[in-house]
């Protein structure tokens, strides 16, 4: 470019002496002389660039030899000029010069008849990659505050941007190509104004920013809503429409809760509580719902947002078993215990369509405790369980079958039985016997009935006597669930030790011949009437082998109980039958030996003499052996006598 200036600067001289050279002789004479042509250089420009799609701007060309007439000249043409001075102009680019991004060729003409254009200085029009700013905040503040922190938040910031305050920067903090921190002193919002904020980076080919607006207000700015808590704060997908209580700060009469950006009807309750309207559809989908509060523009404007989480809902809860699974109708209060899935602390237990409170145990196990029974027997308890949590759906049911009542026994007859007692029957009185119920000894099932009179019938074998004890006896009946009864004491009682209380004859003469000595003993005044021989030395008593002593004294021959007292086996004893005399051979054959020898024994105390020798025959050989026709005979003969 100086090349070209000194070129055309030649050319200018040298046409200059030549015009001069042709104007006249050295007389002077009258000829006009040409115009004197200035020269005008060019040498930068200020800025020399911009962004694509900057606004119009001002730039200032520097040079010499300009003059008022000097017109600055933009790829040809003329730009609006203003004269500085002869070494400086300004010119204004117009907006559509710098839409797009490229080089302009910018010269200096004279202006006038006989100037000359300068040289060509280019203005570089780069692409946009100039800082930008979003927000400010904060935007506004109250003229005559103390000093403060500006963040300035945007794009294509770096390390080497700097925030312009007013067009001067100030200290800056780069925090992040989206963030920068700007300090801002009390003096510079000493005054209400508003205040252009720019971010220049040197490193940018755009340079600076766009500017946004910082207000310094000389009036207290009002307010703007505040969200502090909503309540409820979630929700579960799929529920059904709610209120939502709103709670802050700076709540206008006025003010509309957005939901989701969206305005849903809204009660003003003060300035501190807002309640909203939300509907069913508004929560159908899982999703994080921004919540604010709308004042208005004049009133504080939006609010912060306070974020409402809607949730999946859960699975619907399950039963897989009740335990138990039946009860009588007389039960006592049982706690239910139910196993399941997705079980929570909210679940509820519905009984026949009715809703209770459950006990949690686990996400797979809830209880009943004191299940009280209000039901007939045959009757059926329903049970399904629902939880808020999973929009209170109805799970699967299960059924508590309601059954017959539990036998209950009173009293039970015999009462008390001996050892070596015989089989026999035992009558069990009580309530809720049925034709399946069974009567339990000591735990054994036992042949059972029911008779006429509502009674169970058990029969016993002379083996559930063989030895003291007491014995359990309860009724269970597979129609109540062969659930045991209330227990009742069976008592087996040893046998009692023989106590002899008379002889007769208590002496005989010696050397006496054979004679019949009777044996009296108490408790069950039973008489034992036993033979005695010369040859023999022992006899025995009864079933109990009382061992008799001989002794001589005086020629008499006494007999007394010796140690065998209470030795021998027990004999099995039946149920005493009345003898009469149509039937006497049959019932006397349900006497035990010893129930045979007391009847014997009271007949033969009227000692008919044919029977007497029945008797006698009937024990001879073997003591005690009692001949069954001969006791029936001798009381068929009392009778008849």
């Amino acid at each position: 470019m100086n090349m070209v200036v000194a070129l055309r600067s030649g050319c200018l001289a040298f046409l200059t002496m030549f015009v001069a050279g042709c104007g006249g002789g050295s007389d002077g004479g009258s000829g006009s002389s040409a115009p004197t042509l200035t020269a005008v250089t060019l040498t930068s420009l200020s800025p020399e660039s911009a962004t694509a799609g900057s606004a119009a701007m001002e730039i200032t060309a520097a040079g010499t030899g300009f003059t008022t007439s000097s017109v600055v000249e933009w790829n040809g043409a003329s730009l609006a000029t203003n004269y500085i001075s002869s070494s400086a102009l300004t010119a204004t680019v117009p907006a559509a010069d710098l839409a797009t991004a490229g080089t302009a060729s910018v010269t200096v003409s004279g202006g006038t008849t006989g100037s000359a254009s300068s040289g060509v200085v280019h203005f570089t029009v780069n692409t946009q990659t100039a800082p930008v700013i979003s927000s400010l905040a904060p935007s506004s503040i109250t003229a005559g505050g103390a000093a403060f922190q500006l963040l300035v938040t945007g794009t294509h910031f770096t390390a080497s941007a700097s925030v312009l305050w007013n067009g001067r920067a100030v200290p800056t903090t780069f925090d992040s190509a989206a963030q920068l921190t700007a300090q801002i002193t009390a003096a510079q919002i000493a005054t209400a104004a508003t205040v252009p904020v720019t971010v220049v980076d040197d490193a940018a080919e755009g340079g600076t920013s766009n500017p946004s607006t910082f207000t310094i207000s000389s009036v207290l700015p009002v307010a703007a809503p505040t969200i502090t808590t909503l309540a409820p704060a979630n929700a579960t997908a799929g529920g059904a429409a709610f209120q939502l209580l709103i709670t802050g700060t700076n709540f206008s009469a006025s003010a509309s809760v957005l939901w989701n950006g969206r305005a849903v009807p809204t009660t003003f309750d003060s300035a501190t509580r807002l309640t909203a309207q939300i509907t069913a559809a508004q929560i159908a989908t899982a999703a994080s719902v921004p919540v604010t509060v709308f004042n208005g523009a004049s009133a504080g404007g939006t609010s912060n947002a306070s974020v409402f989480t809607i949730s999946a809902a859960p699975p619907v809860p399950t039963l897989t078993t009740l335990s138990p699974s039946s009860l009588p109708v007389n039960a006592v209060p049982v706690t239910l215990t139910f196993t399941g899935t997705h079980f929570t602390p909210t679940t509820l237990l519905v009984i026949n369509g009715a809703i209770y409170g459950a006990t949690y145990v686990s996400s797979t196990k809830i209880e009943f405790p004191n299940f009280a029974m209000n039901y007939g027997a045959g009757s059926q308890v329903v049970f399904t369980v629902q939880d808020p949590a999973s929009g209170n759906v109805n799970s699967n049911a299960l059924v508590l079958k309601i059954t017959p009542a539990i036998p209950v026994i009173t009293s039970i007859s015999p009462a008390t039985v001996t050892v070596g007692q015989g089989a026999l029957s035992l009558a069990v009185t009580g309530q809720y016997f049925t034709a399946t119920s069974v009567v339990y000894f000591n735990g054994t099932a036992v042949p059972t009935t029911l008779n006429n009179q509502g009674q169970l019938i058990a029969q016993l074998t002379a083996t559930d006597f063989a030895a003291p004890r007491t014995a359990k006896i309860t009724v269970e009946d597979p129609a109540s669930g062969n659930v045991a009864s209330n227990s009742v004491n069976l008592t087996i009682q040893a046998l009692p030790p023989i106590s002899l209380t008379s002889l007769s004859p208590a002496t005989v003469p010696a050397g006496n011949v054979a004679f019949l000595l009777t044996v009296h003993r108490v408790l069950d005044q039973l008489s034992h009437r036993v033979e005695r021989h010369e040859s023999y030395d022992h006899v025995r008593v009864g079933n109990h082998g009382a061992g008799i002593d001989h002794r001589r004294s005086s020629g008499e021959r006494r007999h007394g109980v010796g140690d065998g007292g209470q030795s021998g086996e027990p004999r099995r004893h039946l149920l005493a039958a009345h003898v009469d005399h149509r039937r006497a051979v049959g019932r006397c054959r349900l006497l035990s030996n010893r129930q045979r020898a007391q009847r014997l024994d009271d007949i033969q105390d009227r000692e008919p003499p044919r029977c007497r020798q029945l008797v006698l025959q009937s024990r001879r050989h073997t003591v005690l052996r009692i001949d069954c026709r001969a006791a029936c005979v001798c009381s068929g003969f009392d009778k008849q006598q």
